[in-house]
């Protein structure tokens, strides 16, 4: 699935752990509720998508643009976020216990991470 695109796609529920999704286009498609826990996100454009809900734990997010995906209850632990363009809605809402991020990670003003249990690296 590397390189797919899944632009405005359904894929609510979808079973997609261990995945190899890197450079992928998700933007606009309903990912709530879905698997992708130890997958390969990396520069994988997520903008506008739907999250709610989905398991991340885990995956490789690294340099995806998540803007103004909705993430409300995402789980993001032990996923790695360096890099990433974290200006999501309802972030406050997700779980990112053990996240890995960097200098380079955009998170929203006034938005700290660490509070959220995030961990930098």
């Amino acid at each position: 699935m590397a390189g797919a695109s899944f632009i405005g796609t359904e894929l609510r529920n979808a079973e997609m752990d261990e995945s190899d999704c890197r450079n992928a286009n998700f933007q606009g498609a309903s990912l709530i509720l879905a698997f992708i826990r130890g997958s390969n996100l990396q520069n994988t454009d997520l903008t506008s998508a739907k999250l709610i809900g989905a398991y991340l734990s885990g995956t490789d997010l690294s340099y995806a643009d998540l803007t103004n995906a909705d993430v409300s209850n995402a789980v993001f632990r032990g996923a790695k976020l360096f890099g990433a363009n974290m200006t999501c809605i309802r972030l406050e809402e997700s779980y990112l216990d053990g996240a890995l991020y960097d200098a380079t990670t955009v998170w929203p003003q006034d938005f700290n991470p660490l509070e959220y249990g995030a961990i930098k690296m």
